[in-house]
């Protein structure tokens, strides 16, 4: 009976260990599996992450190129428009400047202009000429200044040519006189000879 149980709790230890050491080998095996399971996704993944993180780069590159360059506009397109309401503001003179120094002779223009300043002075216009253009204009600031004489001839009470010499001077078009002299003429009246200069560039 005795020798029997010993036999069975022999049997029984062996059976005890058996299952331990199947349960290692088990452990060491899902151990394993794991570790080459993480080991194929971190490789594999790298070479499928790699190419991904690349286009990521490559475009947060893009996109802080795009808001470099889009300061740079903003800050040009603030330039052009306070340059825009700048010129807005002296368009004004640069058109009066034109018109006192225009880029063409318009004599006809400067004709009228002098008529009409003479019948407003009740002004009588014996003649009005305009000398030869001059082959070479004065240079000035680094602008070819060309010029003209204007020969005008009037008679009026002097009150009126007086004050018909001053606006003439003074008219939105540059006139310098050159020569001025004046005398008494028939019935009172008072004449004068104004020979002055006109100028014009070319654009």
């Amino acid at each position: 009976m005795k020798e029997k149980l010993k036999i069975e709790l022999i049997k029984i230890k062996k059976e005890f260990y058996s299952l331990i050491k199947n349960q290692g080998k088990q452990k060491i095996i899902t151990y394993l599996y794991i570790i080459f399971s993480l080991a194929a996704v971190t490789f594999f993944g790298l070479f499928a992450i790699q190419p991904t993180l690349a286009t990521i780069s490559e475009l947060h590159k893009e996109k802080d190129d795009g808001e470099f360059t889009l300061q740079q506009l903003k800050t040009k397109n603030q330039s052009l428009q306070r340059l825009s309401s700048e010129f807005q503001q002296i368009e004004p003179d640069i058109n009066k400047v034109y018109e006192a120094i225009p880029t063409s002779p318009k004599i006809p223009e400067l004709i009228r202009k002098i008529e009409t300043l003479a019948n407003k002075n009740n002004l009588a216009i014996k003649s009005l000429t305009t000398g030869a253009i001059e082959l070479y204009p004065t240079t000035r600031a680094g602008v070819q200044l060309f010029s003209f004489t204007v020969n005008i001839s009037a008679v009026g009470i002097e009150s009126s040519i007086n004050i018909f010499t001053q606006e003439l001077v003074n008219i939105d078009r540059i006139i310098s006189i050159e020569r001025l002299s004046s005398g008494t003429a028939e019935d009172r009246l008072f004449s004068t000879t104004i020979i002055g200069r006109a100028y014009f560039i070319k654009e």
